[in-house]
């Protein structure tokens, strides 16, 4: 399995491969589906949050990369997310340890990968 955090950087980078705004993809890491936020903030698990979520997706993007399958893997991994502040994500790997990765490592990622960007999808 990848570094967990690499994960992370890859559902980011498919994020923004579908057209999909840096805020939303900053939500979406933390297994909020895309157009729904307020729905899947009722499921208490981030995990299942994360699988309900790449169902959704799966539904309604069949033909692009699921960047939930990746949010998935991360938190099944035993590691999980804190919060946002000063454009820095809170990382807690799977043994405890406890790391920042700023957005600016996120975006330099997405501009760097293979995703190619979806035309017909506006960023949400």
């Amino acid at each position: 399995m990848p570094d967990p955090s690499e994960l992370l950087v890859k559902a980011f980078g498919k994020f923004q491969a579908a057209g999909f705004s840096v805020a939303v993809a900053k939500s979406g890491l933390h297994g909020f589906w895309v157009e729904t936020s307020a729905e899947a903030s009722t499921i208490p698990s981030p995990l299942e949050r994360a699988m309900a979520s790449s169902r959704r997706w799966a539904d309604e993007y069949p033909s692009l990369q699921n960047p939930y399958d990746d949010v998935s893997k991360f938190l099944s991994s035993g590691a999980s997310l804190g919060r946002w502040e000063n454009n820095i994500l809170d990382v807690f790997m799977p043994g405890g340890n406890r790391c920042g990765i700023p957005l600016a490592s996120f975006l330099h990622a997405a501009s760097n990968n293979s995703f190619k960007p979806n035309p017909l999808r506006g960023s949400a």
